[in-house]
């Protein structure tokens, strides 16, 4: 007589695991979703600071050269872009300084996320705001306005 082999799993046990996974995925996916924002959101804050800093560095490295213009800065404008250095082409901004030499307005967008700052004291004051669905915000360099959020 042939004796059967009886070493797998049934199908009520397979179903069993199937439907445990399933449930651990809906429990886990929106906390993997929020972390994922909340990293796309610190990562735009972090791409304001780096445009705050770089254009500060470039007003005081003009300010001692009366041959250079010393911002606004602007994105939009070739003859007042910052070099970024391999920045994101997505990023938008502008950047001016009032007599002082302190930030008087910073705009920033990555069409995802904006900041729209005026009388900017510090860097831990800038805070991503997400851009509302179907909207596209855009910076005009001429005047510092931001258009496309609230239109």
């Amino acid at each position: 007589m042939m004796k059967i082999n009886k070493k797998g799993f049934t199908l009520v046990e397979l179903l069993a695991v199937i439907a445990i996974l399933a449930i651990l995925m809906l429990l886990v996916t929106p906390n993997v979703l929020k972390l994922f924002n909340e990293g796309r959101e610190d990562a735009f804050v972090t791409q304001c600071e780096s445009i705050w800093k770089l254009a500060e560095q470039e007003y005081m490295t003009n300010t001692f050269d009366p041959e250079k213009k010393f911002g606004p800065y602007c994105s939009e404008n070739e003859d007042s872009k910052l070099n970024t250095k391999g920045g994101s082409d997505s990023l938008k901004y502008y950047i001016s300084f009032d007599d002082e030499g302190n930030v008087n307005k910073l705009l920033v967008t990555d069409g995802i996320y904006y900041y729209n700052g005026t009388s900017v004291t510090s860097l831990n004051n800038i805070k991503a705001t997400k851009v509302p669905d179907g909207k596209t915000p855009t910076i005009t360099c001429t005047n510092g306005t931001m258009t496309g959020i609230t239109d």
